[in-house]
């Protein structure tokens, strides 16, 4: 049934009208990214997504949207958020900023094979390559937020799990200890710049390419290195070996041979890959996941058991 009740008057901003909701598509990337969202369709039945996000995140969901144009504008696989008739980022509308994008597919990940996936690493590498590329232009846009340091991260996570999660405060002060000496030198570390939740369910294949690589919430400047070890630990809690072996693993052994990420930070590489898993950990915590949240904590001191495994090391 067509929706035309006021909770969808919005939409006339973008002078999109006779909307019908979508409910049985499924929309990809993470429903934490935004308040709300649904997928719809105009009448000629092209597919949109709107997603209404907490008014605070205005300025930088309209950073993020230059962002993308940018990226959008050199070749970049993906999609900015389609612009109001008056040339605005979003709506402010029932409490929240609304943003418009169209709606994104995807192939279903072959989730049982895919460090030994030769197209996917190539695909992964070459959107890495091409990031990197397009962040040494003059004319960048800004990204939103400063600077991300786990070591300002670390006492935030300590306090709130102490708080949440109790049970999990001892396993979390043997990773600081054995992170110690990563936090210390992660502020003078090199940074690239980083989609910031690169995984493989954020990067959308369709058809043999990248589609489009979606959830930049946390796009920013990161130690170098950053996404490819956050997907290398991603990759790694599906099946650790393929932490070490398969194309995946040889994918992250070119791009650290290679000169993009600096030798400073390639020595920290396996350090950074599980101090990402702490992120991960403060949203099993956030959930109430304890199961999920004990498993992390197991994940990440096997991270850390295998750091001479990996590449880098100190």
């Amino acid at each position: 049934m067509t929706q035309t009740a006021n909770d969808m008057d919005f939409l006339s901003r973008w002078n999109i009208s006779g909307v019908l909701r979508r409910a049985d598509l499924e929309i990809l990337g993470s429903p934490n990214r935004s308040a709300e969202r649904f997928a719809f369709a105009d009448p000629e039945g092209k597919l949109y997504i709107a997603e209404g996000f907490d008014l605070r995140k205005t300025a930088g969901q309209t950073a993020q949207t230059e962002l993308l144009e940018f990226f959008a504008d050199r070749g970049l696989p993906v999609m900015p958020w389609i612009r109001t008739k008056d040339g605005r980022a979003g709506v402010s509308a029932m409490a929240r900023f609304w943003q418009v994008r169209p709606f994104a597919d995807a192939d279903p990940l072959p989730r049982r094979t895919l460090g030994y996936n030769t197209q996917y690493a190539g695909l992964w590498e070459d959107f890495l390559r091409q990031l990197d590329d397009v962040s040494h232009d003059a004319r960048l846009p800004r990204p939103p937020g400063e600077r991300f340091l786990f070591s300002n991260y670390l006492p935030h996570l300590e306090a709130f799990a102490k708080r949440r999660m109790p049970e999990v405060s001892a396993g979390l002060a043997e990773i600081r200890d054995a992170l110690t000496p990563f936090f210390r030198a992660e502020p003078e570390l090199p940074v690239m710049l980083a989609h910031g939740d690169f995984h493989p369910g954020n990067c959308l294949v369709k058809n043999g390419r990248i589609s489009c690589v979606i959830d930049w919430e946390f796009v920013g400047w990161k130690t170098a290195g950053y996404d490819l070890a956050l997907l290398t630990g991603c990759l790694g809690m599906d099946d650790p070996l393929w932490l070490t072996e398969g194309a995946a693993a040889d994918m992250c052994r070119r791009m650290l041979a290679s000169s993009r990420i600096p030798g400073a930070a390639k020595a920290f590489f396996p350090d950074l890959t599980a101090a990402i898993r702490l992120g991960w950990l403060g949203e099993w915590i956030d959930l109430d996941d304890r199961q999920t949240a004990q498993d992390e904590l197991r994940y990440i001191r096997l991270l850390l058991e295998l750091r001479e495994n990996l590449p880098g090391s100190v």
